[in-house]
């Protein structure tokens, strides 16, 4: 590299150092012949490494976000030492100062929840939109990220292979090498994502009923290793990385059955967590989605596999709680104590209920000092629907706040018409993509204000024991009380403990609206009623 004056980058910013092979011929196979990567010194004198990872031509890339103001230096490294382009090239650059919050980590205090490198906390609100990055054209994803922004959202869970699942490796089926303008159009999708301030759930393996990651034959353990190093080399200097989440439903793999999951699925987790950790400089939180609807009603939690994991740092669910399906023949609700609504084409599947246990389970999994996150609660159903899972938004909506009154740190949503995002690609029997709603991400936008800029949510954690049966209660015990009351009514909340006043007000779920500001005391049993049978938050602060 040549000698010029230090570049200037600020602080949480992305430097990349470009070094340029001098050897004739290049390798045969540039992304497995040789491996680089760049070790970059702070000014108070702290390594961290970044992997090298191949961009074409004769060129090779490391990149990261200095977070120490100052002098920085570095250093590459190269597996073949003879190609000195490559190896033991030295340069500089200066950290300035920058407003960015830098990375999102689990708090290193308050460990059930997220914060930022400047300790401000995180709470994520999230949508599912997984073939972001290839999935429609440049103008539908800004339009998408742009609502989503405005609608409250900051983040969205994403496949980085995008689909179909070929699309990152050379000629669709080259799997020893990368297809060069899918990952140089996932860069681009960060970018985007960065000038929305959105961040993304980097969902690193699609081990879920496509070749080559379902056959074993096909997908080696190298291969893996090789794919696993490439994306988080890519990727990991971005501050709008959220999450490294290892695969989807990784209890399918590698028979492609629903089951419950077997040491050999929870150790190739586990491994595949190390292998982020390893390779990533940023140490961005890892975690792994798992299918767990029903084995969650059989006791088969999440803490239990990975509670005490160094490699697995946050608890990811997928849980519906009470949501019962509409009979398609018959048009009725199955499930005990059941409400009439209205139905939709009989023809089509759609669930209701309250998602009574989604809060249940956050808590029975909140037991090891590690982040609980919902992923999959539900999606909501649009008129058109031929997909199985769709919720009717009183559902979805009920889910979502169960699983912020269970102590989960994060919920991401999805919405009929962009979770897979397959306009271009297509797939058949999918719907168009198209981002109207039925009134979901309004209310979610509700939730994620009261959460961030009502409450103290981070000193808060699940107080059951102060609320009465049918209720949901989260408090910071003498000085914040939120209970959600998911069938309106009587609501008691123990304040024995907590003398003084306390102000009280009741949150509309469904439009956002404040209703009935007063003030009670504290030291005794206090009874509310909501002000009908719908779902209310009521909120007390000291």
């Amino acid at each position: 590299m040549a000698a010029e004056p230090p570049a200037k980058i600020s602080r949480y910013d992305v430097f990349e150092a470009e070094l340029k092979s001098t050897a004739t011929p290049l390798y045969a196979n540039p992304f497995a012949d040789v491996t680089v990567a760049v070790t970059f010194t702070s000014p108070s004198g702290r390594s961290h490494t970044a992997q090298g990872f191949y961009d074409g031509g004769n060129t090779w890339r490391a990149r990261f976000a200095p977070d120490e103001v100052g002098d920085w230096s570095y250093v590459s490294s190269c597996s073949d030492t003879s190609n000195s382009a490559l190896n033991n090239q030295a340069g500089a650059f200066t950290c300035v100062p920058s407003a960015s919050k830098g990375f999102i980590r689990v708090d290193p205090v308050r460990k059930y929840w997220f914060s930022y490198d400047d300790g401000s906390p995180f709470w994520g609100n999230g949508d599912t939109c997984y073939y972001l990055v290839n999935g429609v054209s440049l103008e539908e994803r800004a339009r998408y990220l742009a609502t989503r922004s405005a609608q409250g959202f900051n983040f969205v869970r994403l496949h980085a292979c995008g689909k179909p699942a070929t699309s990152p490796f050379a000629n669709g089926n080259d799997f020893d090498r990368f297809n060069l303008a899918h990952f140089q159009a996932l860069d681009g999708l960060l970018a985007d994502l960065k000038a929305n301030n959105m961040r993304a759930e980097v969902i690193v393996l699609y081990r879920y009923r496509e070749s080559p990651f379902v056959d074993p034959n096909l997908w080696t353990p190298a291969r893996e290793d090789r794919y696993v190093r490439y994306i988080v080399s890519r990727l990991a200097a971005y501050t709008h990385v959220f999450l490294w989440t290892v695969c989807n439903e990784y209890e399918v793999y590698p028979n492609n059955k629903y089951g419950d999951p077997t040491p050999e699925d929870n150790a190739w987790a586990e491994h595949v967590g190390g292998l982020l950790h390893a390779t990533d400089p940023h140490q961005h939180p890892t975690t792994v989605h798992p299918w767990e609807q029903p084995l969650m009603d059989r006791g088969k939690l999440m803490a239990p596999r990975f509670g005490a994991s160094p490699n697995i740092d946050v608890l990811t669910q997928q849980f519906y709680g009470d949501a019962r399906l509409i009979d398609r023949k018959q048009n009725i609700w199955h499930g005990p104590g059941l409400q009439r609504a209205p139905a939709p084409d009989p023809a089509r599947p759609f669930y209701i209920g309250s998602g009574e246990g989604v809060d249940r389970v956050v808590r029975l999994d909140r037991t090891s000092s590690k982040p609980v996150i919902n992923t999959e609660s539900s999606y909501e159903y649009y008129d058109g629907s031929n997909y199985g899972g769709w919720a009717a938004t009183d559902l979805a909506r009920r889910q979502a706040w169960r699983v912020f009154m269970g102590g989960g740190a994060a919920h991401a949503a999805g919405f009929e018409g962009t979770i897979w995002a397959l306009k271009l690609a297509g797939t058949p029997g999918r719907s168009a993509f198209f981002l109207e709603d039925k009134g979901l991400a309004a209310q979610l936008k509700h939730r994620y204000e009261f959460i961030t800029k009502k409450t103290r949510f981070a000193e808060m954690a699940p107080a059951q024991s102060l609320v009465n049966t049918g209720n949901v209660c989260l408090a910071n015990p003498g000085q914040e009380y939120v209970v959600y009351a998911p069938a309106g009514g009587k609501v008691e909340l123990d304040l024995s403990a907590a003398p003084g006043t306390f102000r009280v007000e009741w949150l509309n779920p469904r439009l956002g609206s404040y209703h009935g500001s007063s003030a009670t005391n504290g030291g005794r049993r206090v009874s509310f009623n909501a002000p009908d049978t719908e779902d209310w938050v009521l909120h007390l602060t000291r």
